[in-house]
This record gives structure tokens, C-alpha cells and sequence, in this order.
């Protein structure tokens, strides 16, 4: 089968962005009322108020938002980050998913974000959920983590794994875009979050679990702006019907990636081609 034909990428080429300019100068004491942030504008998603970013005597960072999340909606796909954050729940019901395991949280409640272990959160109460996040970078962290830009995207993935293999198709679904299209070899186009997430249920159920665990390889990773293309392939053996021998499979993916106002990913478009039939 015919590898998929990659289109040239808006930049010819990523060159690596110099952090100059002046230092920041270190946040001493400060105080701020409920009030005072209420009337700070939101960012881009509509939800978090800034309240500070800005190095301390002791971190390259300090970084702290509030935000409202509405009823139904989750922050984001799980994902990981090198920074440690503390959320506090100010208002609302929460389902907080850290590192495989979900805990129902309320008013008064806190949660701790280890480094680089998934998480995030979902409002499952029917009003407005509104907590502080409260993230830092110790020092050295912030100067690493920009390093290699490909590394988040490769994080992105391996949460990506283990997300969707923890939480199954809710958990599979979570990592694409609310507009994202996914184009299955053979089959029409789906378009949409829920539509991906059904999708996935079905698959599994069809095709059913063993077989040996698969790997998977990196074999193209482009950066322009706020999109990635990225190609990769997946090999293993997956168990045939009725209890026969399993079935070796080969599969090539390509995805395009979006990075969202948090810093995060999700993935818009993801086309495949594998033997399996």
C-alpha cells in the first residue's frame, strides 16, 4: 500500500527561537483579592484568568491562573509537563484523572500534579467549576524543557498510549480535537470528537484483545507554528477470531497535530494504512 504523500509545511525549516531580551525581575510579596481577579480578562480558551507569571527568589517561575470550567467540559487531554502544579477547588464537582486512577473532588479539595505524570480534569457537576492552578518551574527546569520542542510532542504521544489503553475509547478519544476528522482505511470520514470515540469502541470490540504487545516507531516529526506532522509506524501481533494463531500487522499513521492555548496537543487528523484486513 502506498505510503501517504506528505505536503510540503508552510516553513521550510524550524529554527530554534533565542531567549533574550531582558530578565524579568524576581516577584516579591504580593496580595490579591477575589475581586481584583474576577476582572482580569480571560485568555484565548475563554476561561483561565492570569494572575501571575514571573520568576521568585527561588524559581525560574511562578505561574498561577483561575479557571472555570462549565458543566460537562474537561480541560484537556491527559497530559504530562516537566512543572509540578497544585489545583484548589474553589466552587463545583470535579473528576480529577492523575496517572491512571480518577477521584471525585469538591469544594475545599486539593490536587497535586506529580512531573510528567498524566492528568487533568473533568466538570461533572451541573454548574460552573472554578478553581486556582498554581504551577512552577525550579530552577534549570525552564531552560531544559525548551530545548527540544519534538520532546513534548513525543510526551504527547506516550500519554496518548496510556491514556487510551487505561480508559479505553473515552480515553482514545480525548486526545483528538473537538473538530478533528479521522479518515479509517476503507471507510467514510469521521468527524468529531463522539463520532471517534464510538468508532473506537466498535473497533475494539471487533477485532478483541492479545497477541504481543506491539511497538511503535517514529519515522517523521515537522513542526511549523502551531502544527505538527508526524508519521509514525506500529508493528505487533494481534489475535485472529475464534482463538487462531495471532496475526502479525504492520500500520503506518499519519497525524497532524494542533497545539492548544494551553501548550498542549491534540490531534486534528490522523489517516492510516495497515495489511490488517
Amino acid at each position: 500500500m502506498r505510503k501517504p504523500l506528505l505536503a510540503p509545511l508552510a516553513a521550510a525549516a524550524i529554527l530554534g527561537a533565542t531567549l533574550s531580551s531582558a530578565e524579568q525581575p524576581v516577584q516579591g510579596s504580593f496580595a490579591i483579592t477575589w475581586d481584583e481577579i474576577q476582572s482580569k480578562p480571560t485568555g484565548p480558551s475563554g476561561m483561565a484568568r492570569s494572575v501571575l507569571r514571573s520568576p521568585t527568589a527561588t524559581l525560574d517561575e511562578l505561574e498561577i491562573h483561575v479557571t472555570a470550567l462549565p458543566a460537562g467540559k474537561t480541560t484537556h487531554a491527559p497530559h504530562t509537563h516537566a512543572n509540578e502544579e497544585l489545583i484548589v477547588i474553589r466552587e463545583g464537582t470535579l473528576d480529577a484523572y492523575q496517572n491512571g486512577k480518577v477521584t471525585r473532588v469538591g469544594p475545599g479539595s486539593l490536587l497535586f500534579m506529580g512531573s510528567n505524570e498524566p492528568h487533568n480534569v473533568t466538570n461533572v457537576g451541573t454548574t460552573t467549576a472554578v478553581y486556582h492552578v498554581i504551577n512552577w518551574a525550579s530552577p534549570g527546569m525552564k531552560r531544559s524543557s525548551s530545548a527540544s520542542p519534538g520532546d513534548d510532542v513525543r510526551a504527547f504521544y506516550r500519554d496518548f498510549s496510556q491514556v487510551g489503553a487505561a480508559r479505553g475509547a473515552e480515553g482514545y478519544a480525548s486526545f483528538f480535537a473537538e473538530d478533528a476528522v479521522l479518515l479509517p482505511p476503507n471507510a467514510l470520514p469521521l468527524s468529531g470528537r463522539t463520532a471517534i470515540r464510538d468508532w473506537r469502541e466498535r473497533s475494539r470490540a471487533e477485532s478483541g484483545d492479545g497477541g504481543a504487545p506491539p511497538s511503535i516507531e517514529e519515522d517523521e516529526l515537522q513542526m511549523s507554528g502551531a502544527f505538527v506532522i508526524y508519521r509514525s509506524t506500529l508493528k505487533g501481533q494481534r489475535a485472529a477470531k475464534a482463538g487462531a494463531a495471532p496475526q502479525p500487522f504492520e500500520t503506518k499513521y499519519f497525524d497532524v497535530l494542533r497545539r492548544k492555548p494551553d501548550g498542549g496537543y491534540e490531534i486534528v487528523r490522523r489517516m492510516w494504512s495497515s495489511n490488517l484486513r
